[in-house]
């Protein structure tokens, strides 16, 4: 991942995007170093709310347990319960199924891709990627998400 080095300056980041107001993101990486800088790229994005951290899929279920989380950015290949299981531990639960999920791997294994083709993955992305990439993967999954809603409302008002 790309990132600058000025990202916290004064006066950088006065912008606060209305898509991302009141959104606690998850950022879910057994690499300390990669979880800081994705926390540090989605305040450079104008992130204002919590931004928590996980180090494998089980640390994040615990989180989710504690915490409201709207958006999660995790990992593919971590110990204990990787990105997939964790995406599939999501997606069978009640609670927690309409969550934005974003993956985030350095490779594309076999399996991202037969998931992201039958689209049981919202969105992912090859690492390295540009803050840039991040934003704009971000803001398609929340409005995804949005128009998803949005068509169970009208639905059921017909």
């Amino acid at each position: 991942m790309v990132i600058d080095n000025q990202i916290l300056s004064p006066g950088q980041n006065q912008r606060v995007r209305s898509e991302f107001k009141g959104m606690n993101f998850l950022v879910v990486d057994d690499m300390a170093a990669i979880r800081e800088v994705l926390c540090l790229m989605l305040v450079k994005l104008g992130v204002r709310e919590l931004i928590e951290e996980a180090g494998d899929g089980l640390e994040a279920i615990a989180k989710l347990k504690e915490t409201q989380i709207d958006f999660i950015i995790s990992d593919i290949n971590m110990p204990r319960l990787n990105g997939l299981e964790l995406h599939k531990w999501l997606r069978n639960s009640k609670k927690f199924r309409n969550i934005p999920f974003l993956m985030i791997t350095g490779e594309v294994p076999e399996e991202t891709v037969a998931a992201a083709i039958v689209g049981e993955l919202d969105g992912y992305l090859l690492k390295p990627f540009q803050l840039a990439t991040l934003e704009v993967k971000i803001l398609e999954l929340i409005k995804k998400k949005q128009n998803h809603a949005a068509e169970k409302i009208s639905f059921s008002k017909a």
